[in-house]
């Protein structure tokens, strides 16, 4: 019993310092956003981002049933906070053991970082499209407009287009016909979640 506990607390300390190795450096620069694409992006990503510690049980749990069911889909149940550690560590694998990991390593990002400051970090380093890395650089690409002056449509455009900026981006000139029902699913979501999207 004494020897698992010991093992956990060594992992938890090595992901600990490979986290802090890449942490300093990559804390975004606050900007300001659009409260439309806030909402999109937390109603399409992580719907409790203000009330969590780094970690969905939910939708983990709805992932870890797919993981054994069968192929996985979605987000995996990763949060905002999970997806940054991954990019900020450039993991790519889907395994139960890097998930883990990710989950350390989200609790300890939020224990060092405000939720803003996760926020912030995470939109400046995920892709919108292929070449095109953080949301300043989109909105200013695609829409030429700030984060903060995104439309309504256009909020929503990008949101959508995190999920895999490969297939589809605001660059392209048709939206897929998976990709307007996706819309038309967030926007009704969000309608329910807005009330409970917003900070403590």
């Amino acid at each position: 019993m004494w020897s698992v506990a010991l093992l956990l607390a060594l992992h938890v300390l090595y992901v600990g310092i490979t986290l802090w190795q890449v942490l300093p450096e990559r804390r975004a620069a606050p900007f300001t956003l659009s409260d439309r694409f806030v909402l999109y992006l937390l109603t399409a990503e992580d719907p409790i981002f203000y009330f969590h510690g780094g970690v969905d049980y939910f939708r983990l749990n709805d992932a870890i049933r797919q993981y054994v069911d069968g192929p996985a889909d979605g987000r995996g149940g990763s949060t905002i906070s999970m997806q940054l550690v991954k990019v900020l560590r450039g993991e790519h694998d889907r395994t139960l053991s890097r998930k883990y990991s990710q989950i350390v390593s989200a609790f300890l990002l939020e224990l060092a970082w405000r939720k803003k400051e996760i926020l912030d970090s995470y939109l400046s380093v995920i892709p919108f499209a292929p070449g095109v890395i953080g949301i300043e650089a989109a909105a200013q690409k695609f829409f030429s407009t700030t984060p903060a002056g995104l439309s309504d449509e256009q909020a929503l455009i990008l949101v959508l287009s995190i999920f895999d900026p490969g297939y589809f981006n605001p660059g392209l000139s048709e939206m897929p016909p998976d990709i307007r029902r996706r819309a038309i699913i967030i926007r009704s979501r969000a309608q329910r979640f807005e009330s409970k999207l917003h900070p403590r």
